[in-house]
């Protein structure tokens, strides 16, 4: 009788921060739909061709509710955020889709169009800079990170003209903690921008971060 082969353990861990690691590849080509075994002993099944993802992904029986029995986390610490979090993309179906409808106007084109001389101004802005320092440069903390995040408080907060989202450690860049459980056992930078650090940077209270679903569900 054969012995049963071992599941792997998930996340793999990658060797190489530019690439997958190699198990996904090897696992693509001979198992697309395979088991493995996550940080607290449970079984889950991991995709690793594209059609089999979005198959998925588009299937009614497939939930984003963390807190649905056998929900997979990649670890406790990713468990213990994940609980907490009723974000959008935690919701399913019905109501999903009906707190995605009142963001819609705030993100239609003629509006993320208004935002191009913005972006446009910012990304000169940090390029220029990044060649007045020494090298090595983290491009990562000195701009990866700022434009993302100055531009989604631009969405959000209405940012006062000229404020900005620092970089480094003044916009919660953990650039000395490496987490391997996120992005599949990526191992990176963790970033963070704490909600002290937006609200002192544009000068606004804690409840302007409500300020995007607050009109519509007035006018609602």
């Amino acid at each position: 009788m054969a012995s049963p082969v071992p599941t792997p353990d998930f996340p793999m861990r990658r060797t190489c921060p530019f690439s997958a690691p190699a198990e996904y590849r090897e696992l693509r080509d001979t198992q697309p739909v395979a088991p493995v075994s996550l940080w607290d002993g449970r079984s889950a099944w991991l995709l690793t061709r594209y059609d089999d993802i979005r198959s998925i992904l588009r299937s009614s029986s497939i939930s984003s509710q963390t807190r649905r029995p056998n929900f997979p986390f990649l670890s406790a610490s990713d468990q213990a955020a994940k609980l907490q979090d009723e974000s959008l993309q935690r919701m399913d179906g019905p109501e999903h889709s009906r707190r995605r409808r009142l963001l819609i106007p705030f993100f239609t084109v003629h509006r993320i169009e208004a935002l191009r001389p913005t972006v446009t101004k910012l990304v000169r802005e940090l390029l220029e800079n990044l060649v007045t320092k020494t090298p090595p440069v983290d491009f990562f903390a000195e701009f990866s990170l700022v434009v993302p995040s100055t531009v989604a408080c631009e969405t959000t907060w209405r940012p006062l003209p000229g404020s900005r989202i620092l970089p480094g450690e003044e916009c919660g860049t953990d650039l000395t903690h490496r987490n391997p459980h996120r992005n599949h056992g990526g191992d990176r930078p963790t970033a963070r921008l704490p909600r002290r650090t937006a609200r002192r940077a544009h000068g606004r209270p804690p409840r302007r971060r409500h300020d995007l679903l607050g009109g519509p569900c007035d006018q609602r």
